[in-house]
């Protein structure tokens, strides 16, 4: 049985080398690739300006808990939409990988959907890749702490952004918590708290559509009363 377990882990081990690029199957470095496109808003019917989009270089890998998978190596170049969503540049290959993808640079008033990296297939030609995001409203939460016991108050908001911001620890006075929002949503605003026992309770309140892109101040006042 142990000779038996031994090749399999021999077998599968030779398995997994064939699952993973070595510097052989490396593109050579100073490939030129044109990628262009434009970035649109088609929730507002907007175009996505000042967008910052990476090129980056992963290669094939192996690991025992997820099997093959892109590993990153290194970004490579970017770009910035301009006023009107459209990007056009050239990138080179690095000469450390074998797959090259574009993906947004992380912009709290934009939305990005769940769309992750986005494989180049046209290397050493052009490619043309569109891209479908939404403008967030940012909104300025101002709370007023009327004497509220059993601090820090975990705060949290579902969008797209900013699932949850900073505990609030003081227990009275002002504080100001800043995110962003679909500007067409409803949205709900949590805080919690523990009491001594380590019951859990929450307040909510509703935050209205903005229906707008501009900057909006919400301001809401939060007593004991308010948990349940």
């Amino acid at each position: 049985m142990k000779k038996i377990l031994t090749y399999s882990l021999i077998c599968l081990l030779f398995m997994n080398m064939k699952c993973e690029d070595t510097e052989e199957d490396y593109l050579p470095a100073g490939i030129e690739t044109r990628v262009y496109g434009n970035i649109y808003d088609s929730f507002n019917n907007l175009p996505v300006s000042n967008q910052k989009l990476v090129i980056a270089e992963y290669q094939r890998d192996f690991r025992f808990d997820g099997g093959v998978y892109d590993a990153f190596v290194q970004e490579l170049d970017s770009t910035i939409s301009d006023a009107n969503g459209n990007f056009d540049f050239i990138f080179e290959t690095g000469g450390m990988g074998t797959k090259y993808k574009i993906y947004p640079r992380h912009n709290p008033s934009i939305w990005t959907g769940y769309e992750g990296a986005r494989d180049i297939e046209n290397i050493g030609d052009e490619e043309q890749a569109d891209f479908n995001y939404s403008h967030l409203t940012r909104f300025t939460l101002i709370i007023n702490i009327d004497n509220v016991d059993f601090a820090p108050f975990p705060i949290s908001i579902f969008s797209s952004q900013n699932y949850n911001t900073e505990d609030i620890i003081e227990s009275n006075g002002i504080v100001e918590r800043v995110v962003y929002l679909f500007p067409n949503s409803d949205e709900t605003l949590f805080i919690g708290r523990t009491l001594d026992n380590g019951t859990r309770q929450t307040a909510t309140f509703s935050v209205p559509a903005s229906n707008s892109l501009e900057d909006i101040i919400f301001e809401v006042t939060l007593t004991n009363d308010d948990f349940e």
